[in-house]
């Protein structure tokens, strides 16, 4: 949990709620996608939450009034809500989770397909080459 979202549950005196869910400090990239990866739903205001859950292949609840991330949001993967919305929203996709993983799993990435690193492998390796023969 983000240390802004926790002082505001104090001030909003929810504790109780969140007695009923696991609730841990904030982590690293590298285990964020770990967890990130077995979540049954993602509830996130983060732009780049919004694009790793396109590769992640799991559903996302965007908490805010816009999204600049909005390929996610046509592809299906994530879903822009306002606050009071979050728990029937949750609880919908939670609902058919099963079947919209299984539909998530075959939805291409919309933000590219994975081999953006080869390719500026490749076109380093051709720069290279090309200032060796010049030089």
């Amino acid at each position: 949990m983000h240390p802004r979202t926790r002082q505001a549950v104090r001030r909003a005196d929810c504790k109780d709620v969140l007695s009923r869910i696991l609730v841990i400090d904030p982590v690293g990239s590298r285990e964020f996608l770990s967890l990130a990866a077995h979540a049954a739903v993602l509830v996130s205001d983060s732009g780049g939450v919004a694009e790793e859950v396109t590769v992640l292949k799991r559903p996302l609840v965007v908490v805010r009034s816009s999204a600049e991330r909005a390929e996610s949001i046509e592809a299906g993967f994530a879903r822009l809500v306002a606050p009071h919305q979050i728990v029937p929203v949750v609880a919908g996709i939670l609902s058919r989770h099963r079947k919209l993983v299984a539909r998530l799993a075959n939805e291409p990435c919309p933000y590219g397909n994975g081999t953006a690193a080869a390719r500026i492998a490749r076109a380093t390796k051709q720069l290279i080459e090309g200032r060796r023969r010049l030089g």
